[in-house]
């Protein structure tokens, strides 16, 4: 099923939701509208799926990462961050300044501040001050 989740993504990431039809999809899959419908239900559903399962890929990702003891974190979160800002040619996303810059602004802050009392709460408290690049 994730082979089949991840076609689903680049379907998604390659035409965006407005140009990503069942068709696409299926196309993508090999699977045929009435096994779409049946395993996903409709287009929005298939989205919501598809992005679910790249968030638990990414936060696994994000987790094995930083994974390490506390006297070396702030320096693999930096690593971390400036590899993130970098796609697979070594070219920077077209939002990596803003990353880079968030990482660079915030180190002192995030090197005197408590770790997150949940893994997920960041999402809570990062993501509404930095929507509007992301």
């Amino acid at each position: 099923m994730a082979t089949v989740l991840q076609a689903i993504e680049e379907q998604f990431r390659a035409t965006g939701y407005a140009g990503t039809s069942l068709d696409d999809v299926a196309a993508a899959t090999g699977l045929g509208r009435g096994s779409i419908y049946a395993a996903f239900g409709d287009k929005h559903e298939l989205f919501m799926r598809s992005l679910s399962e790249f968030c638990e890929r990414t936060e696994a990702r994000v987790a094995a990462a930083l994974d390490g003891p506390d006297d070396t974190a702030l320096e693999r979160l930096h690593t971390f961050l400036l590899a993130s800002a970098q796609v697979g040619t070594g070219r920077p996303l077209r939002r990596s300044s803003a990353v880079c810059a968030t990482a660079s602004s915030q180190r002192s802050e995030m090197a005197t501040s408590s770790p997150p009392s949940t893994p997920t709460s960041w999402r809570s408290s990062w993501l509404p001050r930095h929507a509007d690049w992301m």
